[in-house]
């Protein structure tokens, strides 16, 4: 489901994907067996998903223009 917004023409945004609590050789493997092509970080000890206050996996953002947070969504 990310990999066709990642790919749809139409869509008016960039999807960055960032993966807490996995190191990296998991998640490499991960994003070539499923041969994703959007941006994938690795959080391995989760600073980030402290940052923005993650309470459950998934959680999405989205991000405005700015930088700043417009809405948040837990869960798939």
């Amino acid at each position: 489901a990310l990999q066709a917004l990642a790919d749809d023409p139409n869509a008016e945004m960039q999807l960055i994907t960032i993966v807490s609590h996995m190191e990296r050789a998991e998640v490499a493997q991960f994003v070539a067996d499923e041969q994703l092509t959007f941006p994938v970080m690795v959080d391995p000890v989760g600073l980030i998903a402290k940052q923005y206050k993650v309470s459950g996996i998934p959680f999405t953002y989205f991000i405005d223009q700015d930088g700043l947070i417009d809405q948040s969504v837990m869960g798939a």
